[in-house]
């Protein structure tokens, strides 16, 4: 993916983001997180190729076929979690802008 491309998806789903945590609420801020890693994880599944890159630089391990799934199925499951018990797993990942029991 372009570079540029990249960067204006990042601007545009942290602007998104924004906007629903701070008109709608924690919650449904967190939700649409939720939203973005099930779209993420969509993508993943049908891309060729997934190679790991740690700040930028690629580290030369790329997944092909049933690999995959190493990476998209944990993205897949935090994100159906996240979209089913927001509340929840923001608790369990002690999110600070959420009061927990």
């Amino acid at each position: 993916m372009d570079k540029l491309l990249r960067a204006v998806c990042i601007v545009t789903f942290t602007y998104a983001l924004l906007y629903v945590n701070n008109n709608f609420g924690n919650v449904e801020g967190f939700r649409f997180w939720g939203v973005g890693l099930l779209a993420l994880s969509i993508f993943l599944l049908f891309k060729e190729k997934v190679e790991l890159v740690m700040g930028g630089k690629k580290l030369g391990v790329s997944f092909e076929g049933a690999e995959k799934l190493l990476i998209v199925l944990p993205i897949l499951i935090t994100a159906i979690a996240i979209l089913l018990k927001p509340h929840d797993v923001a608790c369990i990942v002690h999110v600070k802008s959420f009061v927990c029991n």
